[in-house]
């Protein structure tokens, strides 16, 4: 196998419908392979063990294996993977320095995403960092956030970071998007609180049977180091586990806005744009394939329209995908 080859996603189902197809068991399709390895014209051999485990769900495999299944099946590549809907945006994290200012950063999403790009010696500059940490977790958990808790935080934060700077050290930070899972929780006849989970692999996609579906999580990305500049470069992928999103205009058309620099797509904008508005071509074919099936009276793509609630946002509207609970 090939050191540090790029892996893709195996789509499991399509890996056991070719299987069967061409009436093998897991143990003939690895003698297949056998075969076709001594006669050099696939890269690498794959056990029958490792074949029923790339069935039993959608993995990130190197490209190899990809190969060598492919050609055991007389099949091409892009038949047995899952399209990539990675998507990597390009932005400045800025120097916070005052308590207020991460406060409100931070209040303003869901989740944070933190870095420690220099690793502290100083126990009490690790400690500072922890009470950062802890301040981010926990100050989610309020139902009601008054003036008074808005300037006890703030306070806190800014005791953290002058403690910081102190001692050589800075937070940068900025806010982001990414396509996360989440737990709908109904709190009226329409109306919806969004619990996401962050995850950075394709494998996880249906770890929790509780999640509902996925959409774009607001997140903060903060970053602790040596760095005294007042901007740093980073790179977020938007969609790291790889949620198919082949059939979510929403979301491409958000994330292709966002990597551009345009501001964050609200529902009903999406819902009034003009075709020649749209960035994305991915979200412009979606939505000309909808109206045409309007038109010709066939399922229209999309579904009922639901209302999302946050202890931040009251009124974020989002569709819920009722057959596959995908948002």
């Amino acid at each position: 196998m090939v050191k540090s080859e790029k892996k893709m996603v195996v789509n499991a189902a399509r890996l056991k419908k070719f299987r069967e197809k061409n009436g093998l068991s897991l143990a003939a399709l690895e003698g297949r392979i056998i075969e076709l390895y001594e006669q050099e014209l696939v890269p690498v051999k794959i056990g029958k063990t490792a074949l029923h485990r790339f069935e039993t769900g959608d993995r990130s495999i190197p490209r190899s294996q990809i190969q060598t299944i492919a050609n055991a099946f007389g099949v091409d590549e892009e038949a047995l993977i899952i399209e990539d809907f990675n998507y990597e945006r390009e932005l400045n994290l800025i120097m916070v320095s005052q308590g207020s200012e991460l406060l409100e950063m931070s209040r303003a999403c869901d989740k944070y995403i933190s870095q420690l790009v220099d690793e502290p010696g100083d126990l009490a500059c690790q400690n500072l960092i922890l009470d950062a940490i802890d301040l981010l977790e926990g100050h989610h958990k309020y139902d009601v956030f008054t003036n008074s808790d808005r300037m006890k935080l703030g306070f806190k934060y800014r005791e953290i970071l002058d403690g910081l700077a102190d001692k050589g050290y800075y937070v940068h930070a900025n806010t982001s998007l990414q396509v996360a899972p989440f737990v709908a929780d109904q709190v009226g006849s329409e109306e919806y609180i969004l619990r996401f989970d962050l995850i950075d692999r394709h494998e996880d996609i249906n770890a929790n049977p509780e999640w509902s579906g996925r959409g774009l999580c607001k997140v903060l990305l903060i970053q602790f180091s040596c760095t005294e500049d007042t901007f740093v470069k980073r790179t977020h992928n938007i969609n790291p586990a790889n949620f198919d999103l082949s059939d979510d205009a929403f979301i491409l058309e958000s994330i292709e806005r966002l990597k551009s620099g345009y501001t964050e797509l609200g529902y009903a904008e999406f819902k009034a744009m003009e075709l020649n508005e749209f960035l994305s071509s991915k979200a412009r074919s979606i939505v000309e394939l909808s109206a045409e099936r309007i038109v010709t009276g066939t399922p229209e793509v999309g579904q009922p329209e639901l209302i999302a609630t946050s202890k931040e946002k009251l009124e974020t509207n989002l569709i819920l995908n009722k057959k596959d609970g995908n948002i």
